[in-house]
């Protein structure tokens, strides 16, 4: 019996509360925001603070963001069970950066319903082009917002006021630029300038022939052709690291593409020459060694170093080096005791470290000083020291041939049957003591 009366009871309460009228209203609202100039802002918060029922209180809805056309859509619906009770009254805000609008509105149930909040936007138009002035497509983004550009380099953010960073990205490139936006700053157009570069390196010998050679731009690589050529693009600094490998040679240059967008790149692979190498001795015995160097070649490098050093008996000595012209250079070597054989070395460098060695010697003549041969085995002639010849060998040497040159034209004459007597001989001249 007991049960019985339970299921009645539990009956009629569901049909009581089926019947009730639990949702007192249903507000389905739809928000649109405009900035000061009647352009529709996207990115707004929109959220609604209403009562929930007398027993739970006000509580706000998830907030929806604005879309592109500045509209933001809501369904909150109000559980009230008593109708006198119900509270009709809702705010609805709207948050766009540091701004927090709100407006207090009655709902009217099962309608659709359409509101407009006004908010402080501004746009900031980004255009990204090349250093010739030509569009890129890339990326911008401004805080959580990225857009691409268009075909024209172009896109823009509506912004509340307020300090931003905008970054823009196109490959490996990227650039970040401060951006402020206030109410005496307006709309604002910033221009980005992505620089793409092209490079074409030539490397080649100190003879211009060109070198198959590894070539590195900013971690690119690339082998260079049969012309010795290597071609790099999109190169993102006007002043890259370009690295270039030659065997065990490296050079490391900064072009400044800006200037030009080609770079010659050259080793030097020859060694100098050293010419014209000769020794003499004076009558003192003081040794002289004087040469001639080179570095050949239409991209030779140059010399950068010239030494001497001379040994005797095995002990090696350095020896300053004297400029006495052009790329011509003298040495002076002690005097050393008679019969002494001295050893010299040349050495030249050029700016890339290629050294030629040259090598002679010579022996210190006996009789106090009188010079001694002289010996080279560089290339190049060897001029070997003369001997002084005192000034009375010079005159009769001079009447000797004078004397033969009258008795070969009497000769000739004679055998030719002429009659022509031969010219009276001259003594010789003896200079005086």
């Amino acid at each position: 019996m007991r049960l019985s009366a339970f299921f009645l009871l539990l009956a009629a309460g569901v049909l009581v509360l089926t019947g009730a009228p639990w949702a007192k209203y249903t507000e389905n609202l739809t928000v649109q925001v405009f900035d000061n100039f009647l352009r529709p802002v996207e990115g707004a918060q929109v959220y609604v603070d209403y009562e929930l029922n007398s027993v739970k209180g006000n509580i706000e809805t998830k907030p929806k963001l604005t879309d592109s056309h500045g509209y933001a859509g809501m369904l909150f619906t109000n559980y009230e069970s008593i109708d006198s009770e119900t509270e009709y009254s809702y705010t609805l805000y709207v948050k766009y950066g540091d701004q927090l609008d709100s407006a207090s509105l009655i709902a009217v149930d099962g309608e659709n319903r359409i509101y407009t909040m006004q908010v402080e936007s501004y746009i900031a138009l980004v255009r990204v082009f090349d250093q010739n002035g030509h569009p890129l497509q890339a990326n911008a983004t401004v805080g959580r917002a990225t857009k691409p550009t268009d075909s024209s380099g172009s896109t823009f953010f509506a912004l509340p006021p307020g300090n931003y960073a905008l970054k823009v990205e196109r490959n490996d490139l990227v650039k970040n630029i401060p951006l402020a936006i206030a109410n005496s700053t307006g709309d604002q157009s910033i221009d980005v300038m992505l620089s793409y570069y092209k490079l074409d390196v030539h490397v080649q010998d100190d003879r211009r022939h060109p070198l198959s050679a590894n070539v590195e731009v900013n971690g690119a690589g690339s082998e260079t052709d049969s012309d010795g050529m290597a071609h790099f693009e999109n190169i993102t600094i006007n002043s890259p690291q370009v690295i270039v490998t030659y065997g065990q040679g490296i050079k490391r240059v900064q072009p400044n593409l800006q200037a030009s967008p080609s770079l010659e790149v050259t080793f030097d692979l020859s060694k100098p020459s050293i010419k014209d190498q000769y020794s003499a001795l004076s009558s003192s015995g003081v040794g002289m060694i004087r040469f001639f160097v080179e570095d050949v070649g239409p991209e030779a490098s140059g010399i950068d170093a010239v030494s001497v050093s001379y040994e005797v008996a095995g002990v090696q000595n350095a020896l300053s080096v004297y400029a006495i012209g052009y790329n011509s250079f003298e040495a002076k070597i002690p005097a050393q005791p008679a019969g002494t054989l001295v050893k010299y070395t040349i050495s030249v460098s050029d700016k890339e470290g290629n050294t030629a060695v040259g090598h002679g010697d010579y022996v210190v003549s006996l009789g106090g000083g009188a010079p001694g041969a002289a010996n080279t085995s560089s290339p190049g002639a060897s001029m070997p020291s003369m001997p002084s010849i005192p000034n009375e060998g010079i005159f009769v040497g001079i009447a000797v041939l004078a004397v033969s040159a009258f008795a070969a034209i009497y000769y000739f004459n004679k055998k030719k049957g002429g009659e022509i007597p031969p010219p009276p001989l001259a003594p010789p001249m003896v200079p005086q003591q």
